[in-house]
Order: structure tokens, then C-alpha cells, then sequence
């Protein structure tokens, strides 16, 4: 990727709906030190949030609600006590007499009206001075009455249908001293499941034109001797923060050191010399362990960034043939093995790796994958989506499926996902002050439906996450240092609903809202014009469904297999998924127009069909629009829990989740 790549703010807004709306995170809460500097935390950790639900008026055997709660240590003594508040506010409400215990059962009488109330509990911990307290978030009670069918379309979910599992959803945060700088605060804005709730993050490792010793360059980059013009002493930081909420680095070189390059720099035209194979495996270990060492492990590392490309600025080629050889020469291969990682929330054996992440093309990936040995080395496949529609729209089999690849029974050819680290698209020279308005949020959203949709790839990482065509504001074209941008709040809506999810199919029938016929050419349209949805941001309405399965406590990750079945991670044996098995269906809709305001779609008033067997306990929805940004609303649902009713006007963002 260009260092010198350059890049959205508007306002969404709520559509109301008469019905039942639950809004829940997952904070992890308050973790801050005792005042004795025992090492312990004094706040309790919330692990399972309040749930809402949904009644009709009349409604009996109303179900409690509780939390889970990770003390802060062993000897910890709790306290609970429940509020009701008037508002999606967990604060200012009102304590509820006895209610003060893990879980609250709300009286029978709440289901005599039309009403939604809320209900949030305070957890304390009393054996510390000062007691330290958390707060849950905020569960609603919804309490509707039958709504009529007035819909004009309708989306049925197939679960039947499976296609990728679904990591996440993020951006780069990359330490080059043109680039602006993240500090915790930005962090918390983009991480926090109560706030924008990403997931993924890609982030540098640094080299040296004089150094080969990764210790030390570590140690200057974060003492500010590398980029003394800025600061970067929240490296780690960073990090912690990102782990902290449960989600997953990609760690990605943009270089070796220039001693063990062929053209002595760390700049582009020059290859890693074969004799320095194995030194550079150790060099990105030793970056992996230190990253734990300092309280900051990582999910992933990569071998290169676009190592397909030559370029100005930090970089380094491979062949095709070099990309695959690497990894069988002696000393390199499964590199990381042995050096704990994480992601996920988890602690993994050994941080996953990453081969070189090709820009443009996918393809160059292919001798690598169809050879025993240097596949069995790589876990993840990254690309990155530069180019026109023939490359860039391009669902890459033979990572997806091992059917693809020569020996196909080989039981080392295990499905791989295939994730989109980087990607920038802007205005340029004199229209930069476009990218952070509301028009600019479709080209955008239109790159991640790309990935997720028709590529089918596992996750989607946005070039920068701070810049003014970002997702919050770096104070430069318009935009305010640390401010949330329209493309924020957008990414914020798959990340919300379809993190950590596996993708499942709908069908869409009916008509618009002006009866025209739905179509392949109106909604979910197949092909990717590289100028109508890249540069205009226009296309069809989008619509894509997931599914939230039961946690498995070894491993909750599903590989793509055949279109029709989810594999359990390197496992062979198909692993079979009921409805039984799936917790909660989200979807993401979006209905975008072209950047000058025009080509407006209005999808009119949605019936969304669940499975068959599948009853709604709870719902939960955000809207997002040229009014509003990332507004909660209720959904109005069908008397017998399995349908539910929603409205998509042009130029809006819905995303829905049904919890069973």
C-alpha cells in the first residue's frame, strides 16, 4: 500500500417503529488498580449482559433477567442492586426495593400497556476502599401489540445456505510519521462494543535501515526515537485495548531490514536475500514474542505487505515461486510455533500466520497453496482489493474450498480464510473534504459488501481507521481530531450485527416501494462495477443475513466447505449445524445512492422471514442516515414470534438482530 495514500461525517437517523428493541454490549468494565498497588483490579467484569425481551399486552410468565460476573479477585464480596429507568440510558434511573441480586424478574403488571421500559444493574464491589462499582448495559422490555402486515417485499432467511465464517471488521493503524497518531481515547472509540465495537486491527512492524535487531527497534519506536516528530508510546497500549474487548491484530511488515535485502534498503526494489530467510522468520518471533512480553499479544503476522508490488516507500518483493519456497527453507516454516498469541477473547497456542498479502490479484497465492508444505504454513490468506472488477471481485476457491487445490485429500489442505486487510479509496486533490460526508459513505460500504458478500472473505480492514476518509477524523480535510465519521458509524453497523458470525443466504422477493419488481439488477446485484460502486457509490440495495452460533468452549471458529457446510477449525470431519445450534440471525441492509445524492432506491416496508422453528425472544436494531448516526429503534414482530417488520428508504442503513 502507498505511505502516501490519502483519504465522512454526516448524520444518521431513526425511523420509527411501534415494538420491541434490546440494545446490549459487551463491556468488560472498569479494570483500574487498587490504591495499595496490590496488582489486583477492584471493579467486577460483567462476562454476560442483561437480556430484553419482547411480550404482548396481556402477557404472562415473564422470564428474568441476569447478569455473569468475573470477580476481580477470589476474596471479592458483590453486591447487586437493579434500576428502571425512562429512557436507553444506563444512568438516572430509578432503584428498584429488593432488587439486589444477580438476576431481576420484572412484575407480571408490565405487560398491561403498549410500553418499552429498561432495566440496568449496578454490580459492586464492596471489599475494597472505595467500593468499586460496574454497570451493565441497558436491557429492554418491549411490550407491543399485533401489527399488521403491510409489507411490499419480504427477506427469508435460509440458514440452510452457508457461506464464510465471519472474524470481523477494523482498520489499520499504521506507525509512519506522516500518518496521524491513535491514542487510547481513539482506541476506546472504535473497540468499545458501546461505542463503534470493531473487532480487527492491523498494525505495524517496524524495520531499520541500519538495525537488524528487532529488540531495539522496537524499543526506539516506542521511545520516539524512530518518528521523534510524533508519539508513539501507546504502541502497546493500543493493543491492550483491542485485546481487551475481545478482538484480534494483525501484525504486517512493510520491510526486513536493509542489511538482509538484495538492493540494501528498506525501500521497494529489492527482495529478501535467500541467505536471510531464516533470519527473518526469527525477526518477526522475536516481534511476536516481545508484543507479549509487554502485555500485548497478537492474533496474526504476516510475512509481507504486498509483496506483489514494487514501490517508493518501505517494501520488498517475492515472486510467486519465492512466496511459496520461503516457507520450506530451513529454520523458517510455522515460525511462530510455541510463541502464545490471542484473539477472540482467548489465549491461542501459537500467534497464526499470515502468508504475504498480495495487492491486486489474489492469485499469486496459488503456488504457495497447491504445495503440501508451505500451505500447512500458512493460516491465513490476505489480499488486498486495488485494481479493477475482474481482480477485485474475485471469491478465491482454492483458500475456501480444498477441493480446488491438486491433492485435495491431503488432510494438510484445510480450508483457509481469506481476509481483506487494506483498502483506500478518496476524492483527491481538491475533493478530500468530500470523503468525510454522508454521500461518501456508499462507495465505502460498497467495498465491504465486496469482501463479505461476493467474495465471501472473513474479514475487512479499512486502510486507515484514523483519517479524514476514515472512520473517525484526524482534524485534517473538515474533520475533527477523534471524531466518529460517517464511515464509522457505517462499519460500525457490520460490526455490531456480523462479527464473528457465519454468513447465511436470503431470499428476496416482492416489490420496491414504487412496485417495480425485485431483481438481481435492483437488489443484491452479482457484479462489481469498479466505477459505479467504487467511485459513484450507486448499485443495488444490499442484504445480506448471519448467524450467531452456541460458543464451543475449545473452539468457536467455522471454515467455508462446499457452500452447504460449516468444518470445525483444521478438522476434516464436517461439522454438522441445526437450528438448534444458532443463537441469533442478524442482518445488514443498506440502500445506497451515488455520491451527488441521485439514483435513490426505496425498499419500501420489509417483511423479514426467520426459519421455521425459530422464535423470537428478543430484537434489537440500528439505523443509520442523512439525520442520524447509529440510532437504536424498536421492531415490530409477528404474533406468532417468527417475522418481523422494518422500512428501508433510500439512502439508509438498518441493521437487525433476533436472539431466540
Amino acid at each position: 500500500m502507498n505511505r502516501y495514500k490519502f483519504s465522512f461525517w454526516g448524520v444518521f437517523g431513526l425511523l420509527t417503529l411501534v415494538s420491541a428493541f434490546v440494545f446490549t454490549g459487551c463491556p468488560t468494565g472498569n479494570m483500574e488498580k487498587d490504591p495499595n498497588n496490590s496488582g489486583r483490579a477492584n471493579a467486577p467484569v460483567i462476562t454476560r449482559q442483561p437480556d430484553g425481551a419482547i411480550y404482548f399486552v396481556g402477557d404472562t410468565g415473564i422470564k428474568s433477567m441476569s447478569v455473569s460476573v468475573k470477580p476481580a479477585a477470589s476474596d471479592d464480596v458483590l453486591s447487586y442492586q437493579w434500576y428502571s429507568g425512562a429512557s436507553f440510558a444506563a444512568g438516572g434511573g430509578t432503584a428498584i426495593p429488593d432488587a439486589d441480586g444477580s438476576s431481576y424478574t420484572p412484575p407480571e403488571s408490565i405487560t398491561a400497556e403498549v410500553k418499552t421500559h429498561y432495566f440496568y444493574v449496578v454490580v459492586t464491589n464492596t471489599s475494597v476502599t472505595p467500593p468499586q462499582s460496574t454497570t451493565s448495559s441497558v436491557a429492554a422490555v418491549n411490550v407491543q401489540t399485533e401489527v399488521a402486515d403491510t409489507s411490499n417485499a419480504a427477506v427469508t432467511v435460509n440458514t440452510d445456505q452457508r457461506y464464510q465464517y465471519v472474524r470481523g471488521f477494523g482498520g489499520n493503524d499504521i506507525a509512519f510519521s506522516h500518518l496521524p497518531v491513535s491514542v487510547p481515547a481513539d482506541y476506546e472509540t472504535m473497540y468499545d462494543p458501546e461505542r463503534l465495537g470493531y473487532n480487527m486491527a492491523r498494525i505495524y512492524v517496524p524495520t531499520s535501515e541500519e538495525y537488524t535487531d528487532i529488540e531495539q527497534i522496537m524499543d526506539e519506536l516506542v521511545t520516539n526515537k524512530t518518528y521523534p516528530e510524533i508519539n508513539l508510546s501507546n504502541f502497546y497500549e493500543n493493543a491492550k485495548i483491542v485485546n481487551k474487548y475481545g478482538g484480534y491484530i494483525l501484525a504486517s511488515p512493510w520491510s526486513p531490514p536493509a542489511k538482509w535485502k538484495t538492493n540494501d534498503s528498506v525501500k521497494g526494489g529489492g527482495s529478501l536475500k535467500k541467505a536471510n530467510y531464516t533470519d527473518w522468520a526469527d525477526y518477526l518471533r522475536r516481534y511476536c514474542e516481545i508484543m507479549a512480553r509487554n502485555g500485548a499479544p497478537i492474533y496474526a503476522v504476516s510475512l509481507q505487505n504486498e509483496y506483489t508490488w514494487v514501490v517508493s516507500y518501505e517494501g520488498c518483493e517475492y515472486t510467486y515461486e519465492e512466496n511459496r519456497d520461503f516457507w520450506k527453507a530451513p529454520g523458517t516454516g510455522r515460525f511462530t510455533e510455541g510463541v502464545s498469541g490471542y484473539g477472540g477473547g482467548r489465549a491461542i497456542p501459537s500467534v497464526m500466520i499470515m502468508g504475504g498479502e498480495s495487492h491486486n490479484e489474489i492469485t499469486p497465492h496459488d503456488l504457495a497453496l497447491n504445495d503440501r508444505v508451505s500451505r500447512a504454513c500458512i493460516d491465513i490468506i490476505g489480499r488486498h482489493i486495488y485494481g479493477t472488477e475482474g481482480t477485485t471481485r474475485y471469491t478465491y476457491p482454492l483458500a475456501l474450498n480444498p477441493k480446488f487445490v491438486t491433492n485435495p485429500d491431503d488432510p494438510l489442505f484445510d480450508a483457509k480464510e481469506v481476509w481483506m486487510t487494506e483498502h483506500n479509496i478518496n476524492s483527491g486533490e481538491g475533493g478530500y473534504e468530500n470523503d468525510s460526508t454522508w454521500n461518501y459513505v456508499w462507495p465505502f460500504l460498497n467495498e465491504v459488501d465486496l469482501t463479505i458478500r461476493l467474495n465471501h472473505e472473513s474479514a475487512f480492514f479499512w486502510w486507515l481507521s484514523k483519517r479524514f476518509y476514515g472512520m473517525i477524523g484526524d482534524g485534517k480535510s473538515g474533520t475533527t481530531d477523534g471524531t466518529i465519521l460517517p464511515r464509522g458509524y457505517a462499519l460500525s453497523h457490520y460490526a455490531k450485527f456480523a462479527k464473528e458470525t457465519g454468513r447465511v443466504g436470503v431470499d428476496i422477493t416482492g416489490t420496491l416501494a414504487d412496485g417495480d419488481p425485485i431483481s438481481a439488477s435492483n437488489v443484491n446485484q452479482a457484479s462489481f462495477n469498479t466505477t459505479e460502486n467504487k467511485t459513484s457509490g450507486g448499485g443495488s440495495v444490499k442484504i445480506t443475513a448471519f448467524a450467531t452460533f452456541k460458543r464451543n468452549s475449545k473452539n468457536d471458529k467455522f471454515d467455508w466447505d462446499d457452500g452447504s457446510e460449516w468444518r470445525r477449525d483444521r478438522e476434516r470431519t464436517v461439522k454438522n449445524i441445526s437450528l438448534d445450534d444458532i443463537t441469533a440471525i442478524s442482518l445488514v441492509m443498506y440502500s445506497p445512492t451515488n455520491t451527488n445524492g441521485s439514483g435513490r432506491t426505496d425498499m419500501g416496508t420489509i417483511k423479514i422471514k426467520l426459519p421455521d422453528g425459530f422464535v423470537i425472544r428478543n430484537a434489537e436494531a440500528m439505523r443509520s442516515n442523512a439525520s442520524g448516526q447509529a440510532k437504536p429503534e424498536t421492531v415490530p414482530i409477528s404474533m406468532d414470534r417468527n417475522e418481523a417488520y422494518v422500512s428501508l428508504p433510500a439512502s439508509t442503513i438498518l441493521s437487525v438482530r433476533f436472539t431466540r
